[in-house]
């Protein structure tokens, strides 16, 4: 059957996102697909698989402080203990900085689960685009003693007994977030990524590595610890990208103020996003005809103008 309908055409953008920087990140986020795919637990498996010794972990850990040594213009944390505060007391305290090799991906490091394949590569793409933000977004991390036994490694910040161990902290939130960071730094190690080309072309994610930002929120039992997650991430999925309509709405408040075009827009807003926000495909052809076929009197009562 023949349909009657006019053929609709897609806009025609330049894909300026298409350089050699978003090309070497395509590439390192396919390399990473293709690994996990050995490993449909997800990236926790993969690190646990590349790293069952001691000795893997020490070579790995002083790896991430000769590529990412500590800034100097920062005060890092050194010590096992970290200073915890109540949760009321956050927005008074400022964020402790401790460096990437700190933290655990391993059992026992969190309430969670350890984060699947597909949220691991979605949180990947991100890292490649903008780099691992932790200064907006703080790590809230815990201690749980049974990733401090599992440790079992030397210190990187002196011989006493109390200086902060590799991988030996764990989270209240942000399991997720470094067991995909550490994935994809793991394959760097591994998988002869080059460090140059990471450096050239992710200079926000090569920038990030080498300092996360924490808090210590104190709990007083595993009970409260998985109570206080559930919460957090209650709030969290409350946060959730604009949709269609609500991009509409902005970007003809935006041309009524004398904003660019939309073609022009669009191609901004693709090429500041990854792949899985950016808008093609079926929601370009939708903004296409909002702009180009809505009669404008309708637009203007629909969006109140």
């Amino acid at each position: 059957m023949v349909s009657d309908a006019p053929e609709v055409e897609t806009i025609e953008i330049d894909d300026e996102c298409v350089d050699d920087a978003s090309q070497f990140a395509k590439e390192w986020l396919a390399k990473m697909r293709t690994i996990l795919q050995n490993y449909p637990a997800g990236p926790g498996s993969y690190l646990e698989d590349k790293m069952k010794t001691a000795a893997d972990k020490a070579r790995f850990a002083t790896w991430l402080l000769e590529t990412w040594p500590e800034r100097p213009d920062i005060c890092y944390h050194h010590d096992q203990v970290v200073p915890s505060v109540l949760e009321d007391e956050l927005a008074q305290s400022p964020p402790l900085a401790i460096h990437v090799s700190s933290f655990s991906w391993t059992d026992g490091c969190g309430v969670k689960p350890a984060p699947g394949r597909d949220l691991a590569l979605g949180l990947m793409a991100m890292y490649l685009k903008d780099g691992f933000i932790t200064s907006g977004d703080v790590i809230l991390m815990a201690q749980p003693l049974a990733v401090e036994k599992a440790a079992g490694l030397p210190s990187l910040w002196g011989s006493e007994e109390s200086a902060l161990k590799p991988f030996s902290l764990g989270y209240l939130k942000g399991r997720a977030r470094l067991t995909s960071l550490f994935a994809l730094l793991l394959s760097v190690f591994e998988e002869e990524v080059s460090l140059d080309d990471l450096k050239s072309f992710c200079p926000k994610l090569f920038d990030s590595v080498s300092v996360i930002w924490v808090q210590h929120m104190r709990q007083n039992s595993k009970e409260d610890e998985v109570l206080c997650n559930l919460k957090l991430s209650t709030r969290g999925s409350l946060r959730k990208a604009a949709n269609l309509i609500q991009i509409a709405f902005m970007v003809r408040r935006l041309l009524a103020s004398g904003g660019t075009d939309y073609t022009t827009f669009l191609r901004k807003y693709n090429q500041q996003s990854v792949a899985a926000h950016q808008l093609r495909g079926r929601k370009q052809t939708a903004l296409k005809l909002l702009f180009e076929s809505a009669p404008k009197d309708y637009l203007d009562f629909f969006f109140k103008l």
